[in-house]
């Protein structure tokens, strides 16, 4: 597999020399763990681009540095409230809540999820990520065991199909529906929730 290759890193110059707490973090540009410094004694500007709120936000990074390491945070973000990423979930959530109210059969679920799986097979040879070319590898070994799997205490199985693969039905739904879905408000219901409760988690942060 092939590797992505990023650019040099250079080692922060802190402008204060202090005392700081022995702290490594991991680094996306060193794929390693690299000594926190900040530039400005023990101030720390923190600069989020985002939430893009379509799905729940960790946050707990933050207060770790705030309360456990006594650094002084200064935090900025900016909330993204309209991308094709929260447009696109919230078009699969409504569609998917619409599948589930069906009188869905059986054999009609296990021909969504092999659809699912043959679209997940030609995006696991096509897409220029590898690491997403891998990731849609493990789903389709994941839906195919799913398929010759028995809900455990025989349950339902139509509904223990749907529920084991909500994401990849979600995905054939939009493919197939997706467009049909206009009434702006489904966007904004999806993108109202996550941001009050990015909100709440960062008032708990204080």
């Amino acid at each position: 597999m092939e590797k992505r290759t990023q650019p040099k890193w250079r080692v922060p110059t802190p402008s204060d020399r202090v005392s700081l707490p022995d702290l490594r973090l991991f680094n996306s540009l060193t794929s390693r763990k690299e000594d926190f410094v900040p530039e400005s004694g023990i101030k720390v500007r923190w600069y989020t681009c985002g939430p893009t709120v379509y799905d729940v936000s960790h946050m707990g990074h933050a207060r770790v540095l705030k309360d456990y390491f006594l650094f002084d945070v200064v935090y900025v973000l900016n909330i993204t409230d309209v991308d094709d990423k929260i447009i696109k979930r919230a078009r699969q959530n409504h569609l998917f809540g619409e599948y589930v109210k069906m009188d869905n059969d059986l054999v009609g679920v296990y021909s969504d999820i092999s659809e699912a799986i043959r679209t997940l097979k030609k995006k696991s040879t096509c897409d220029p990520d590898p690491d997403k070319r891998e990731y849609f590898r493990k789903e389709v070994d994941r839906l195919i065991g799913l398929l010759s799997s028995q809900p455990p205490n025989g349950g339902d199985a139509v509904a223990y199909l749907i529920n084991h693969a909500r994401d990849a039905i979600a995905d054939v739904l939009d493919q197939k529906h997706g467009a049909s879905i206009t009434d702006h408000r489904i966007f904004e219901a999806l993108a109202r929730n996550f941001e009050d409760e990015y909100h709440k988690d960062m008032q708990a942060l204080n």
